[in-house]
This record gives C-alpha cells, structure tokens and sequence, in this order.
C-alpha cells in the first residue's frame, strides 16, 4: 500500500456505464422486474463509485494546492442540490394534491428532512427499508443521497488532515483503519438494530473507503489482473443482485461482499470485454442520466401503485419505465444539467447569484408545504368521507389525556382511567391494548382501567424471540417487560386481567403460533392461579392502511373516492389468529362480529372506527369494549360482583 499509482482523472466513460448497471438494478428492484430481487445494491454500488471519484479529486487538488472547500461544496451543490429540492417540490405538490393528511404529514416532515440531507435519520426512527409501509413514502430512496452528502460533509477535512498534515503513504492506512471500524460496526449492528446500520453514515463509511482505497493500489496490479478483478467484479455484483432479497441480512456481511465486487469491479474496469461493455455508448448514456433515472423512479412508482392499486403486470412495468424515462430526461435536460454545467467558468455561479434564486423557491416551497403538513396534522379537511373528518393526532392526544386521568405508583401501568375508584380492571398488552382505553374507560366507568402497555411487545411468558421487533435488544427488552408485568400482576389481590395484542403479528408461521401460544397459555394459567379472572380478546378485523388511507385522501379525477371500496371480508391472518386464540382455556372474546355483520365497517355514518389500519379511534373503542361488557364473560367478575354497569 505504500506504491502509489499517479491515476488520472481524467473523464472514464465505464464509469458512467458502471452508474448505469447500478441505477437500472435498483430501478428493476423497484420495478418488481425479475430476476433482480436483489437489485436494491445498486446503491452500494453507487457508494463505492463516489468513495473512489471524490476520494480521487480531492487527493489531486490537495497534492497540487488547488483544494478549496467553497469551490468543492459549490461543485457538490450544483451538481446535486437543484435537481433533487426540484424533484422534493414536485413530490409535495403531489402528496398535497393526493395524500391522507397522516400521509401528508409524514411525507412533510421527510421532505423537509431530505432538503437539508437528513432523510436517512428520518427514515431511521420511522420505518425500515423493507417494510410494506416504505412503498407509501415517495421519497424513501433519499436516504442514499443523505447519506452521501453526509460523506461530503467530512471526507475533504479528513483528507486534507491526512494529506497535507500525515502524509500521503500514511493516508491509506488511516481509511483502511477507518473502513475497518465502519465495517465491524455495521456487521454488528445489522443484527441487533439492522435500521441503524442500514440508514445512518458512519455504518456505511466502510464502502466509500473501499472505493478510496483503489486509489493507492499499483497500477501493476491494474495491468497484470485487471481483466480478472472486472470479470469478477461484474460477474459477482449480477449474481448477488439476483440472489439476495428483502428478507437477506442487509447490509451485514451482504454489504462488505457487494463492496469489494464493486471495488474489484472498478479496478478492473478499463480492461477487456468489461471496459468495452461498460463504455458502450448506451451504457455511458443512461450513466449520465443516471442521477436524474434515481431521483424520478420511485417517486413514480410510488404515485403510480397510489392511483392503480394493483399487483404490477408486465404492461404496469413498461408504462412505469416509460414514465421515469421521460421524467428523468426532463429532470436532466431542464434542471440538472443546467445547474450542473452553466458556464463552463465554475465561478459563473457564485458571481450570479441570480442563478440561485430557482433554488431557495423551491427550498421555501418544501419548507413551507412540510411546515404545514405537520402543524395542521396533514390538513385533513382536504378529505372528507362523506362528510368524515379523520382524528387529527392532537385529538388522539387530546382523547388520551381524557380517559387516562388517574395516576398509579407502579410505572408499569402507562393509563389509569380513575383514581378514587376502588375496584380495578388491569388491561395488558401492546397497542391494541393501548387502543381499548378510551372505550372500556365508558364501559367500565364504575372501575379504574389501568393499561400496560408496550409497543409491538406480545404478552407472553418464556418467549424472547418472536420475529416483530425491531431488533434482537427489542425482543430482550420485551420479554424483561413481560417478566416484570406477570410478577406484578401475581402480586395483587385478584382483579379481571384483559389481554389484547395485534396477534396475527406474532403467530405467523406454525412453529410461532406453537411456542406463541404456549407462551400465552402460561401467562393465562399463573393469573388464574393467582385469583385473576382473565379474558384474551382477539385480533381486530384489520382493514389495512390502504383503505384508511384511501377514505382519507382528497377526492379527484385520477383518484376518485368511489375506487375506496370497503373490505367485504375480514383479512383471513385475522382470522386464522383467533381460531387458535380460542381453545387456550381462557375466556375469549372474538371482535369480529363488533365490526362484521356481516359486511365489515370502516365507518358508520360520518365517524371512523378506525384511525390506521389496525388501530381504532375512540368511536370504534366504545363500540368494542361495549360489545366486551355486554357479553359479560366470567373473566369480568371478582367474587360475583360484575365490573360491568
């Protein structure tokens, strides 16, 4: 590592070529285009192709004295600011026009959050990459750019600090050094909080300094394997792009190997049939378009399953190529490579300022839409339902902090309906539980309901690795919960204990619902031994998010209300979960008939029963908890006495 090569940097047209293999994998991912299940590393390609060019140009100028970081962030800003804020704007326009106000506000909030390069923390807190809710997001795919303007944002320091202050045989040891503890921590990471090591930068520095690398590797070795290291390449990144998929451990171990094909790919990439492949004038032409390809196709995927909401055919696949063609060629011609190229002065931009007046437009535009996105819940009188107003999340809020009025010492119970009421009805599970608050605080107005309550955390004894969690931590952190609510429980003098949950969640395959179930049985057997008359209320007909979401959005012309058809028949995991619920021994209540009778309702009259997909609002609660009170189960008596009025 200490032989240098003198590259130059003069313009590589297989370059180009390799940013078009990477952008139509990704787009064919998208696209559901078979057979690239594995596409979605077109990104890490991407990463590797910029840790080798930047690394390279600014090793140039600092070695030469001609780095300055304004003329280097003027550069990156206009080559890739004006295009993206310009594709950010239209997709607000969109969403504003189209979306359910919780689509709107999350896609607000995004959008801001992608304008300043921060999209993949965003992401982060709020939603995998892989996850079904991501294809509602248009502007999911701005985590990567995020995370390389982050690159951006510190790898010119770190090179001239190490160029110009350590110099340059001990600069590559110090990104390998780097690379080294980025690649440890992602593997890391990607088993036990995988979002993390997806989204956030310092997991994926590794694959940008394997790309950084190739630039102090002999040009010897370029002349004597490089035909093997781009065959190689090319041959390993096609294989994996068909071979991985959502459910692969990603990034991990996946995302080191992808690295290194793409690094081999790139170092062997002016050589034999892969340079002439790669320099092929259509494979140089769609790379130069590649950056606009990226920005427009998801977006138009998004909005294009939004308005036709069906599986993609091969005919959906070829309009949607088409649409991304034509946006991605407008995009280019009227908007990146204008900003991008100008003059070919590179002051022309900082001595006409004029230039970026487009730009802070756009930029108050987005801030401005997501502004008011957020602070009107997604303006939900946009949409109306035959006259239904969907509950705003201050109104959830507000709702909330009417029936949890009561206090208890124990920091478990997370809502207490009462506190000068002597009997108590304990309610015990993960948001479904949450959700039953304000009905049973009606129904059961004469007791104090007391939840506890953990988000996505099944209540079950001895069972510490079911699969809905976002990470292995969540799952230990989970089961330590349960562990502390049962021995609590057992504790107290006999009181109803209700337990609820999204179960078909958590009982997805036969094994699962074997341990999952058993797991439940245990928790039902220790409170009736401990005096506790204990009803399992089962899964909620779900009617999914797309048909919320639906009811919520603005009717128009491409997206008329009547298409908002409401589910005729309850979703059979549903159903599937509470058949194997009931012979457990416990009472069980079934809520399928609160909401089926036997056509299944979203709505009655101008009130939502349900807020999202699975939750209900306070109308659907009370509907619930009474049908609860009203069958009055054994489980609802202590010693005679019925906790219902």
């Amino acid at each position: 590592m200490t032989e240098v090569s003198s590259r130059s940097l003069a313009y590589r047209p297989e370059l180009d070529g390799l940013r078009a293999l990477a952008v139509l994998a990704v787009i064919f991912y998208h696209f559901e285009i078979p057979p690239f299940r594995g596409g979605f590393i077109g990104v890490d390609i991407f990463f590797v192709i910029s840790g080798f060019l930047i690394s390279g140009i600014l090793r140039q100028q600092i070695e030469g004295g001609t780095f300055s970081f304004v003329q280097f962030y003027v550069r990156r800003f206009r080559r890739l600011i004006p295009a993206s804020i310009a594709l950010i704007a239209v997709t607000s326009l969109l969403a504003l026009a189209l979306f359910s106000p919780e689509m709107l506000a999350n896609h607000g909030k995004l959008a801001v959050m992608s304008a300043f390069s921060l999209a993949n923390r965003e992401l982060y807190f709020a939603s995998g990459y892989f996850d079904p809710s991501a294809a509602t997001k248009p502007l999911l795919h701005m985590w990567s750019l995020s995370v390389e303007e982050q690159f951006y944002f510190v790898w010119p320091a770190f090179m001239l600090l190490c160029l110009r202050f350590l110099g340059k045989r001990v600069t590559p040891w110090l990104i390998a050094a780097v690379s080294l503890v980025s690649l440890v921590f992602c593997v890391m990471f990607t088993e036990r909080i995988p979002q993390a090591a997806f989204y956030l930068t310092p997991y994926r520095m590794f694959e940008f300094g394997f790309g950084a690398l190739l630039l102090w590797l002999p040009l010897s070795l370029e002349h004597r394997f490089g035909q093997i290291t781009g065959l190689l390449g090319l041959i390993g990144l096609l294989v994996m792009a068909c071979v991985l998929s959502d459910v692969s451990s990603f990034p991990g171990w996946n995302a080191v190997w992808v690295a290194l094909l793409s690094a081999s790919l790139i170092h062997g990439s002016r050589a034999g049939v892969v340079h002439r492949l790669l320099s092929h004038p259509a494979a140089v032409s769609l790379g130069v378009l590649s950056y606009s390809l990226y920005l427009t196709h998801w977006p138009v995927y998004v909005f294009y399953r939004f308005i036709v909401e069906r599986d993609l055919g091969v005919a959906d696949q070829a309009l949607l190529l088409g649409l991304t063609a034509a946006s991605a060629l407008a995009l280019y011609r009227w908007v990146e490579r204008p900003f991008r190229l100008g003059r070919r002065d590179h002051k022309d931009s900082t001595r006409r300022p004029a230039r970026l007046y487009p730009v802070a437009a756009l930029y108050a535009l987005v801030i401005g839409v997501g502004a008011v996105a957020l602070t009107t819940d997604g303006l939900p009188n946009r949409a109306r339902v035959n006259g239904v107003v969907p509950p705003t999340s201050d109104a959830l809020s507000a709702a909330q902090s009417r029936f949890c009025k009561g206090r208890d010492p124990q920091p478990l119970v997370t809502c207490a309906t009462s506190q000068d009421r002597a009997g108590s009805v304990y309610v015990w599970g993960d948001s479904h539980a949450r959700h039953l608050a304000p009905g049973l605080a009606e129904a059961l107005a004469d007791q104090n309901v007391k939840i506890i309550y953990s988000s996505a955390c099944v209540p079950l004894w001895g069972v510490s690795e079911l699969p809905y969690a976002r990470s292995r931590t969540s799952r230990r952190e989970c089961a330590s919960h349960n562990m502390e609510t049962l021995k609590f429980l057992e504790g107290l003098p006999p009181a109803p204990v209700i337990i609820a949950a999204r179960w078909k969640n958590y009982l997805t395959t036969p094994e699962l619902r074997r341990v999952g179930l058993q797991g439940l049985k245990d928790v039902t057997q220790r409170l009736e031994r401990s005096g506790h008359p204990v009803t399992v209320i089962g899964n909620v007909i779900e009617p999914g998010p797309e048909v919320i979401d639906c009811l919520r959005s603005p009717d128009t012309l491409i997206t008329p209300r009547a298409r908002c058809q409401p589910f005729s028949s309850p979703v059979q995991a549903s159903l599937e979960a509470n058949v194997a619920l009931q012979p457990l021994g416990a009472a069980f209540f079934d809520p399928t008939p609160v909401f089926c009778t036997p056509e299944c309702q979203v709505a009655i009259g101008k009130t939502m029963l349900f807020r999202d997909g699975h939750h209900l609002t306070d109308e659907g609660s009370l509907r619930l908890a009474g049908a609860l009170v009203r069958a009055a189960p054994l489980s609802l008596t202590v010693q005679g006495r019925s906790t219902g009025r």
